[in-house]
């Protein structure tokens, strides 16, 4: 029916009121639009939160059918995307190689400069977390100290 050209959207979400009021459900056109553009929106959303490297992949209990049924929609994925590695030039083949031969030798330094950056930053936060805990003893023995020479302290005050 939405792909009909003779057929409103509209008209379509007041035949599915229809049908939804036959089947007991009094809902209004309205809503469903309201609400199919509310799940369109949650959709979009979960896509692009799992697209984005280092996020938690968000679960959803309607993305499977949503994702059939708009998951090659430009709005979600794309025909294309502008930026500066577009080429412009007419020799497009040649460039094309030249960048995928290039972006091959370049993706292996990248992957260990990457690797290296995390096994910094996790040994930086072991030798972190150590310092903290040693601080947290030293702390900990001062409180221990300082709380018996008050005992230490009453004791004599009261035993006198």
């Amino acid at each position: 029916m939405f792909n009909n050209p003779k057929m409103s959207a509209k008209q379509c979400w007041n035949n599915i009121s229809k049908k939804m009021k036959d089947a007991g459900y009094h809902i209004s056109g309205i809503k469903c639009t309201t609400k199919f553009q509310c799940l369109k929106r949650t959709y979009k959303s979960v896509t692009d939160h799992n697209k984005k490297s280092g996020n938690n992949r968000r679960k959803w209990e309607y993305y499977e059918v949503m994702h059939e049924i708009f998951g090659t929609k430009p709005w979600v994925e794309p025909i294309a995307t502008a930026g500066s590695s577009v080429n412009t030039s007419a020799n497009i083949n040649d460039t094309t190689n030249n960048t995928e031969n290039n972006d091959a030798i370049k993706s292996v330094p990248k992957k260990r400069k990457i690797q290296n950056a995390v096994e910094d930053y996790l040994e930086k936060s072991l030798e972190m977390k150590a310092e903290k805990e040693i601080n947290a003893k030293k702390r900990h023995e001062e409180k221990m100290t300082r709380l018996t020479s008050i005992e230490n302290l009453i004791t004599e005050i009261l035993f006198i």
